[in-house]
């Protein structure tokens, strides 16, 4: 697990640099996405070898958060919707929550509005 985390912890360095490029260079955040998903990746491929679940969803969410600040919504939602369907499954509500807040904008974002307004109906009920 100790590896995967490594793993995880520098894509969210990668991610954060480019969320903070996205409106400044969009080509130079997009290179900072593209090293954060690498770097997801990966943990999420030793993830999966050791069934760590908690750490699949928080990969999956990640990727969907970066889709989402690409304007790339369906892959966003398809990643969004794998860590929501974990997170249900494992009882874990405070990223259920995060789930639900990724899948309202990803959906809004593709003119989604019936989903977009159910995924912020299930945000407000947990918060």
């Amino acid at each position: 697990m100790g590896i995967s985390m490594v793993l995880s912890n520098l894509g969210t360095m990668e991610q954060d640099i480019g969320d903070s490029l996205i409106e400044i260079d969009s080509n130079q955040a997009k290179a900072y996405y593209d090293k954060a998903m690498n770097f997801y990746r990966e943990s999420e491929e030793i993830a999966i070898e050791i069934n760590n679940v908690t750490s699949i969803a928080l990969t999956e969410h990640n990727l969907g958060h970066i889709y989402l600040r690409l304007g790339q919504y369906k892959q966003a939602i398809k990643n969004g919707e794998k860590a929501k369907e974990i997170n249900l499954s494992i009882g874990d509500v405070e990223d259920l929550e995060r789930d639900y807040d990724l899948l309202y904008k990803a959906y809004k974002g593709d003119n989604q509005f019936q989903k977009s307004l159910e995924m912020y109906e299930n945000y407000i009920l947990i918060e």
